[in-house]
């Protein structure tokens, strides 16, 4: 029987006399979750162009400026070139030609084609079927650089704008000469009155969230749905895990969904092929309580707990940056322009899936289609896993590749 044997407390929102104790708890807290996560003298970071990233390479940067090493923070970025409009590259080397840090970047438009036989020998079935061959270069990289990198992973969940609960709260209890305070600290802060201009992004996020919505895979084994109860199990999965907490709901739900574990694993030797240890300094729990109990209003909205801990500390263009999405799913990108890639078929792949039925889905989002990669990759996984267990020789293991389901043109 599975049962949960702790989870994050829930904390009062935290209340200082003066704005700049936000900033210099939060800089506290970030340095001491760098510095007990380092404990080398050189570190690889993860950065993109953004905030989180970038204020965490600086982090480092300035935990490891006096000491021996050469170049001891080293940047590493996946940047576009062509597959999709991406601005990371100048953001990211602007950010390093700040801090003064090298910086490597992996072009994810290098990935020729999809992927090939032998890259999902990885313990569990990935959710890709792009090459990741570039990324696997990426991290031999960053392990000749040390054995430590740092991935930023954290605030976009913990510093959810939430000014909703957090009014209703207020108001419900009473606390009358708060919400007015927390009000106009809002307003100073951001020089605009909370609700009004956040309704056209409200409407915009609802229609991002109907083309991510989730799909059911509609290639699932009927028996195996049935048997297992899968579509209850599925429906219980998206509807998130039940939050307690008054003030903060989305956002300290959002720390206990089960995708945070795939998260930390898909940077582990076994799916990087580098003997890296990869470490997230957001997560530390002094630094996530933390985050959790500052009042929404005004520190959540932009994130703006870190914008004013940046400053000063990263270019204003940077430091000034709303959150950019990527423009687009660079799988389906590649999808339009090279067609769906082929399922494998195999002996054990019709235990799972009914390959036959992978386009009968209605739904045109990019959740539907990333449903039937997720299909081609589980049967690739399988695909490995069997030859690497076979006695046939490589050319005859692979001799039947072209006898695939569907291509997808």
């Amino acid at each position: 029987m599975l049962r949960r044997y702790w989870t994050l407390p829930i904390d009062e929102p935290v209340y200082y006399k003066r704005d700049r104790d936000y900033v210099n708890r939060f800089n506290e807290l970030l340095l001491q979750a760098v510095t007990d996560r380092l404990r080398v003298d050189r570190v690889g970071v993860l950065m993109s162009g953004g905030l989180d990233s970038t204020t965490m390479a600086a982090t480092a940067t300035r935990v490891l400026r006096n000491g021996s090493a050469r170049d001891p923070v080293h940047a590493f970025t996946y940047v576009y070139d062509s597959l999709i409009p991406d601005p990371e590259r100048t953001y990211a080397e602007a950010a390093a030609e700040h801090l003064g840090i090298p910086i490597q970047f992996c072009v994810q438009d290098e990935r020729i084609g999809w992927t090939q036989p032998g890259d999902h020998k990885t313990p569990e079935p990935g959710d890709g079927v792009t090459n990741r061959r570039p990324e696997w270069r990426l991290y031999a990289d960053m392990q000749a650089h040390s054995r430590v990198a740092f991935f930023g992973e954290g605030p976009d969940n913990a510093l959810r704008y939430e000014w909703q609960p957090h009014l209703r709260h207020l108001f419900k209890t009473g606390r009358w000469a708060r919400l007015a305070a927390d009000v106009t600290r809002h307003v100073w802060s951001h020089k605009r009155i909370p609700l009004l201009p956040t309704i056209p992004r409200m409407i915009r996020e609802r229609a991002a969230e109907e083309h991510y919505a989730p799909v059911f895979p509609v290639w699932l084994n009927s028996e195996l749905v049935t048997r297992l109860g899968l579509r209850e199990r599925w429906r219980q999965v998206n509807a998130g895990p039940v939050s307690r907490h008054p003030v903060r709901p989305g956002g300290y739900a959002s720390m206990l969904i089960p995708r945070w574990q795939s998260v930390f694993e898909s940077l582990e030797p076994p799916y990087t092929r580098a003997a890296i240890e990869m470490r997230h300094p957001y997560v530390d729990i002094r630094l996530l309580r933390f985050m959790l109990s500052l009042p929404a209003l005004p520190w959540c909205r932009r994130k703006y707990i870190l914008r004013c801990a940046a400053r000063g500390v990263l270019p204003e263009s940077i430091r000034a940056r709303s959150k950019t999405p990527l423009n687009g799913d660079p799988e389906c990108e590649q999808m339009k322009q090279r067609g769906m890639p082929p399922v494998f078929p195999s002996e054990a792949l019709v235990q799972y899936a009914e390959a036959t039925r992978m386009y009968e889905s209605s739904a045109r989002t990019v959740t539907s289609v990333k449903s039937v990669l997720l299909l081609v990759a589980f049967s690739y996984w399988l695909r490995d896993h069997e030859s690497g267990s076979s006695s046939q020789t490589k050319g005859e293991r692979y001799e039947i590749r072209n006898e695939v389901v569907g291509s997808g043109r």
